[in-house]
């Protein structure tokens, strides 16, 4: 498995039926991955993360809610269609969590040293035996 990029989106996700929040949070998904991807990745064998870091004043949440309009807001721009991934895992942690940092992304400390919600996106491409493997 080959990390092939990191976004980082500062807020709150929205739902699959948030109707008035999903389309600022889609554009701000959106602009987030065109920093890390000038153009989309074309591996037919994409691993996608998804990690929810939510502050303690966040309500109740359904992670797979929260998942789909990450993925709607990605396509043509992280990559050119979501057939493209075979793989997803999607979690959510609270920021003032415990956590061991070795080896962790500079950006995703500094977030969780500020204590605001944001959605950290891996995206890995999947090596033929690894696919198989699926």
């Amino acid at each position: 498995m080959e990390l092939r990029g990191v976004v980082i989106v500062d807020g709150f996700p929205a739902s699959v039926g948030a109707t008035a929040s999903k389309p600022a949070w889609m554009a701000r998904v959106a602009g987030a991955a065109r920093r890390e991807f000038p153009t989309p990745l074309a591996s037919s064998s994409l691993f996608v993360k998804v990690i929810v870091f939510y502050a303690p004043t966040a309500q109740s949440f359904d992670i797979h809610n929260m998942a789909k309009p990450i993925f709607d807001a990605l396509k043509g721009v992280a990559y050119n269609d979501d057939v493209q991934i075979r793989k997803t895992e999607q979690s959510k942690r609270p920021v003032d969590g415990a956590y061991r940092l070795g080896g962790i992304d500079g950006r995703v400390v500094e977030h969780l040293a500020e204590g605001r919600d944001f959605v950290y996106l891996e995206f890995h491409e999947l090596s033929d035996e690894e696919v198989a493997s699926l």
